[in-house]
Formats: structure tokens, sequence, C-alpha cells
């Protein structure tokens, strides 16, 4: 069959060639993912050829050429087929060449498929890779942190004594002491490696090496920011991946004591940037499984805003000065998701509709704070706080400085939040006078501001009352 696949590849020359470019490892790929455990000819070329090709260290021109949707492919079939079948030929190098991949969305391609798929089937040869994982990144921060000679190819001698070590420890069967990381220059790296260990049961090193990892990059986020081309510096990808490394562990916890939460906090008093991707990163989670984690979403988000919200630089007067939680707020009050304009409701909010009330009662009296919660009041947490929230809303207003309208988007949401109560909640209006003041308070602040709609909107509601009175008496 491969023989065949190499008699059509030479019929194509020139532009034509370009339509079997990656057909050699698809084909393969697609047969073994399909029929793992098959026994025909064709399967068992493809085992040989996918092994075979992993199994030979390529040049550094073929790392730059091959594609990386390419060598992901490669990677998960192959850890799919050792997962299944660990002792076949030549498997051994194929693991070691694919686990020090110099790509490192291959690389990490490699620990997601060891943490999803091999360690449920083999978790002696899940660890033993994982290891491996680990092994590399920290003999990388060596090379790395060690005085620099331009001469000397870091990444290829670190790869080459990972090789020879992941494959003394595949022949013995067991990992080595794993390490932890104590500098950030390979940080990314590091992330790989934990990666890999996502699905490792708790208080193992998963949790010692994120935990060494976070505090470095908070410790490091407190410090003069250094240059992009320096070694210590953290990238986007590093701080993202390491986010999402330490909302996977927050969101796993089912109780706000443990290590894990104690790493939040330690992010929230030093590092701002590195929280808030760690609680987008939260966020993104929830929606991804559909809301269905409620519960471990809100004691994550309960355990933020009570650090935040006591944070007295969010107590401003004025616009002009600047807290560190700025961004923090903004995600934790749900504004940093650009939602969609029809969207009022979030399944989430549902489990506390008093969430935005609270919040007004505990931070009104903050600039920022009341600025984002009359967006949210306005946008997707429409259906829960109007009109309910409403005199904690009137009481926020009273607390805040007089410019408080002057910004256009304060203005347009709280006029906005006013309309829907008067004309989609007038009934509730009617029957309850402390949410009927409220929301008259309100709009007097808002026509005193310039509001032409609030004035139509009070005459509409004071007459509304008026008349529901005549008609009762």
């Amino acid at each position: 069959m491969y023989d065949e696949f190499l008699k059509v590849r030479e019929e194509f020359t020139g532009e034509d060639s370009a339509m079997l470019v990656g057909l050699q490892d698809e084909l393969p790929c697609a047969l073994i993912q399909l029929w793992p455990e098959d026994s025909s000819p064709a399967l068992q070329w493809a085992r040989d050829y996918l092994i075979e090709t992993n199994a030979h260290k390529p040049d550094k021109d073929k790392w730059v050429l091959r594609g990386t949707m390419e060598g992901e492919l490669r990677v998960r079939t192959l850890l799919i087929l050792a997962g299944r079948s660990p002792s076949l030929p030549n498997m051994p190098k194929a693991l070691a060449n694919i686990v020090t991949e110099p790509v490192w969305k291959v690389r990490r391609a490699a620990a997601n498929t060891i943490s999803d798929v091999v360690r449920a089937r083999q978790p002696e040869l899940a660890a033993v890779l994982t290891w491996g994982l680990a092994h590399h990144a920290k003999t990388l921060e060596t090379m790395i942190s060690r005085p620099r000679c331009r001469r000397r190819d870091l990444v290829g001698i670190a790869r080459d004594a990972s090789v020879k070590a992941l494959l003394r420890a595949l022949a013995n069967g067991r990992p080595g002491e794993m390490p932890v990381p104590t500098s950030l220059v390979a940080a990314k790296e590091w992330t790989i490696a934990l990666d890999a260990a996502r699905t490792e049961s708790t208080g193992t090193w998963r949790v010692r090496a994120l935990s060494a990892l976070v505090h470095l990059m908070a410790d490091q986020e407190g410090k003069p920011r250094v240059d992009r081309h320096d070694p210590e510096h953290v990238d986007f990808d590093a701080r993202k991946e390491t986010g999402e490394l330490l909302a996977s562990e927050l969101l796993a916890q089912p109780s706000r004591e443990g290590p894990a939460f104690e790493l939040l906090a330690y992010c929230l008093n030093r590092a701002p940037e590195l929280s808030e991707r760690v609680l987008i990163s939260s966020l993104m989670a929830s929606m991804k499984q559909e809301y269905a984690n409620a519960e471990a979403f809100w004691r994550v988000w309960d355990w933020a805003i009570a650090i935040v919200l006591a944070d007295p630089t969010l107590r401003t007067r004025s616009r002009q000065s600047y807290s560190k939680f700025d961004k923090v707020l903004r995600t934790l009050l749900f504004c940093s998701v650009p939602w969609l304009n029809t969207r009022y409701d979030l399944p989430l909010l549902q489990r506390r509709p008093d969430f935005i009330a609270h919040c007004l009662r505990v931070a009104g009296d903050s600039l920022p704070a009341l600025e984002n919660l009359l967006r949210l009041m306005a946008g997707i947490g429409q259906t829960q706080a109007v009109p309910a929230a409403i005199p904690q809303l009137r009481d926020a207003i009273r607390s805040a400085p007089a410019d408080l309208f002057d910004d256009g988007d304060c203005l347009w949401n709280a006029e906005t939040i006013c309309r829907v109560a008067v004309h989609e909640h007038r009934p509730a209006l009617m029957r309850d006078v402390t949410l009927r003041r409220a929301a008259l308070d309100v709009l007097d602040r808002l026509v005193d501001a310039g509001s032409s709609l609030a004035f139509q909107l009070r005459d509409y509601l004071a007459s509304s009352a008026a008349t529901s009175s005549a008609a009762i008496e």
C-alpha cells in the first residue's frame, strides 16, 4: 500500500505535488485512529511508517518547513497508538523525539494527549512521559540560565540530553525525581509539562510545580518590567497557559480550602495581570462546560470578589486615578466578555440572582465598580437586576460623584435600565411602592444630568402611579 502511495506521489510535479503534501502522514494517522487494534497489512504499514518517521530525529530545516498541524496530528496519533501498544519496536525512540519536539505547539498537543488518552490506559507510561516533559523544561531552564555562547545550540543540546534521559526512564519503566521550576526562563515549557499532568491525582507534583511557577510569575510582575528579549520575560502565551492551569485547578476543588485558593489570593495581592488571566480562564472554562460547574465557579468568584471589592484603591472619586484592580474588577463583573447585544440573561447569574444587588451594596461607593455594574445591569444581568436591584442602584448613585453621568456610557446604561424597568416591568413597579420610588429617584438624577428620555419616563411612571391610585380610590 505504501509503495502504491509513493508511485502516485511521483506522478505529481510542480503545483500538483502540493496536493499531496501531508497526505503521507494523514493516511496512516487516519487508519490508526479509526482502527487502532486492527491487524491488517494496511494497519501494519501505517504503524510501521508512523513509528519509523518519528523515531528519526528531523533536521532543523524540517522543523521550520513542516506545518504545526501536521506535527500535532502525528504526535497525537503516535500517543494513541502507544496507549494501546506501548511495546512496539522503536516506540521508545519515537516517544522520546515527540516529547522533546522543538516546536512548542506540537509538544503541547503531545502533552494534552498524554493527559487525556495515555494516562487512562497506561498510567505508568504517562508518568514517565510527563517526567520527560518536566526534565526537558528543567534542562532548558538550566541551559538558558547559564552564560550563553552564540556558537552553542541550546535547544539541540537540551534535546539530546532529554532524549537520553527519557530513553533510560522508558527502559526502566519508571520516572526519575520530578523537578520544579526555579526561574521563568522556560515558563512555557513548564506549562507544557503541567498540561500533561492535568489528570494526575491531587496533592502530587502538579500542585508543587504549579505553585512554584505561579509564585515566580506573580513576583516577577511586581518588579520593574524586563525587556521582551530578556530570558525572564513572560509573554502572553506563558501567562495565558499558566492562568488556564490555575483556573482548571480552582474549578476542580470541592471547597475553598487548599493550595489552589491560596495561590489565587497570592496572585490577587501581587499580580493583577495574572489574576485577570486566571479569572477569564475560569469564566471561559465554565462557558465551555455549558455552566454545568456553576457551584465551583461561584466558589472562585466569591473568593476573588471578597478581596477585590475591599481594596481601598477602588474608592476613588476621580476618573483620572488608576486602580490596579480595574481590569480584574471588569472581569469579575462580567464586563470583559463581548456579549451579544441581544442577550440579557446569563445562566451563571441565574444561580445568584442577588449578585448584582450585593455588589451594589458592598461597592456602590466605588466609581469603577458602579460604572461596570451599570453596564452589567443594562446588558447580560438585565433579567436578574431589573427591577429587583433598582433600590440598591438608587443608593449607589446617591453616593456617587456628581460627574457620574458626565460619562456617556454611564448615562446610556442608566437610561437603558430605567427604560426597561418602566416599559417592561411596569406592573411590578405599580405593585411595589419601594421599587417605584427608587425608579423615580434614579430618573430624577438622570433628569438633573440632562436626559430627555428620563424626563419622559418619569412623567409616564408618575402619571401611571396617579392613575392607579385614583382607580383604587
